[in-house]
């Protein structure tokens, strides 16, 4: 079998002359990390070989690895035991068998055939390894009418060719890459592309990678246009609907509460010092009754405000939701200008995000260092006016 293979290589060009133009050998052997890789030589005079020995070439010189003889037979010398294997197809035909190559492997490997009348004859042969991972690809709608971003990475060595393509040719299609070196010696590279057009419902996207000639593909469905949502709201309108329940209901309740304050307050009033003896009232000694009143509706006030500015704040524009999506925007290539024009953020917030991605790896709230405070400055003065105000009041 090995020697049928042997020669149809031969018959279609692939080996070469090896140096002394008597050894035929396959010039370079492609093979992926992790296969095994075969490597091969023939000498092509009908002379008599005594002995065969395989070497790999390195920057010492050369080593040893597997000997063939008629006496001995085939035998791998002790260090390469277990990854070099010496395949039987006669001294004329030499083949050994790399197992499980990895980077140390890859290089070039010489054969030599010793004979009786000419002396020795060399064969060189090189292997050279390849990589590919799974493609990853995904599909998300942008923020323009009826246009879609499509983004395909792919890792490799060298580096992969990644070429997007879509059935649907009224597509208008723009492709950008970019190719990132990573630490263990493999290429990673991420192809963007923006899909603009009519779809109908099912049409599919590919991504194709290739390295050599390793080739594998990937395919995603393009998913269907979302409805306009009626309200004005985006992909986080849920979440922003949830807010404004909720500060309705925060609103209703202060309203609620500064009621019942002012009806307690009125009550209060009939039994001021004009209808009851001024001792036998609440009102601090230290306080008339109408710097009582006046404090009293100051206060009333400024909780009525409170609870109007709870009652009518907008959603934070730096939310979770919102910090993603400009992260994402980001790591497609878009810039701060456009980022900030589609998603209608102030291009200093846009820049203040990714400045504390691009540092902390998060857009999430990192935890402060000690204990809050169990008063704001707010609360602190309004202390130190009521101790001022009262000297004798309990607090």
């Amino acid at each position: 079998m090995i020697r049928a293979l042997t020669l149809v290589l031969f018959a279609l060009g692939l080996f070469q002359t090896g140096l002394t133009s008597v050894i035929q050998s396959v010039e370079t052997v492609e093979e992926a990390v992790g296969e095994d890789a075969l490597l091969s030589c023939q000498i092509l005079q009908s002379e008599n070989v005594m002995h065969v020995t395989w070497q790999k070439e390195t920057l010492d010189g050369v080593t040893n690895l597997a000997t063939s003889n008629n006496i001995f037979g085939s035998s791998v010398i002790s260090d390469f035991r277990g990854k070099v294997e010496v395949k039987d197809g006669g001294l004329h035909n030499s083949f050994i068998v790399i197992k499980n190559v990895t980077e140390e492997d890859e290089g070039c490997y010489l054969c030599l055939f010793n004979t009786n009348s000419a002396g020795a004859h060399t064969g060189r042969t090189c292997l050279r390894l390849y990589e590919l991972r799974e493609p990853v690809l995904h599909v998300r709608e942008s923020k323009s009418t009826d246009e879609f971003v499509v983004s395909c990475s792919a890792t490799g060595r060298p580096a992969p060719t990644v070429t997007l393509n879509v059935a649907q040719q009224d597509f208008y299609f723009s492709q950008n890459n970019t190719v990132l070196m990573n630490t263990d010696g493999t290429f990673t590279v991420n192809a963007t592309a923006v899909l603009a057009g009519f779809h109908d419902a099912g049409t599919r996207v590919g991504c194709a990678v290739q390295v050599l000639s390793c080739r594998k593909e990937a395919f995603v469905a393009i998913p269907d246009l979302k409805p306009t949502p009626t309200y004005g709201l985006d992909e986080g309108s849920g979440s922003a609907s949830r807010f404004f329940i909720g500060t309705w209901i925060v609103g209703v309740t202060c309203l609620c509460t500064a009621s019942v304050l002012a009806v307690l307050f009125t009550r209060k009033l009939r039994s001021s010092p004009s209808h009851r003896d001024l001792g036998m009232t609440e009102v601090p000694q230290t306080a008339d009754a109408d710097t009582y009143k006046k404090e009293t509706l100051r206060k009333l006030q400024v909780a009525y405000n409170d609870c109007l500015r709870i009652l009518l704040k907008k959603p934070r524009c730096s939310s979770a939701n919102l910090r993603d999506r400009i992260i994402s925007r980001h790591r497609s290539g878009e810039g701060y200008r456009k980022i900030s024009a589609a998603l209608k953020v102030p291009m200093s917030t846009v820049a203040s995000i990714i400045r504390k991605w691009k540092k902390f790896g998060t857009t999430r709230t990192l935890p402060r260092a000690g204990r809050l405070a169990k008063l704001s400055d707010r609360g602190r003065r309004a202390l130190v006016r009521e101790v001022t105000k009262n000297p004798k009041k309990s607090l």
